[in-house]
């Protein structure tokens, strides 16, 4: 099994690989939190890896994450409740 790579590594991949202006430790604590694959693989790309999302910088991907998080946040306590409602009709 391989080892990951470290954060600083995934920046300069980020900067160098992507062309993503990223750098400092305010960056690196938000790519830690939101992390590699779930927040900023997520974010690069609509649907598809064709449909690549021409960002320049890291703060235009934060800001996508933090929209889809929000988004979430409204839309998953209806969500939970609708589930819950079907499943207790189905069981009955």
């Amino acid at each position: 099994m391989t080892k990951g790579k470290s954060t600083d590594s995934l920046m300069r991949h980020i900067r160098y690989s992507h062309e993503i202006e990223i750098s400092g430790s305010v960056a690196k604590q938000q790519l830690l939190n939101m992390g590699y694959y779930h927040g900023y693989k997520a974010a690069l790309y609509v649907k598809n890896r064709k449909n690549i999302q021409p960002f320049k910088d890291f703060k235009e991907v934060k800001a996508v994450y933090d929209f889809d998080l929000d988004t979430k946040a409204v839309f998953y306590p209806m969500l939970v409740k609708i589930e819950t409602s079907i499943k207790n009709r189905l069981i009955d």
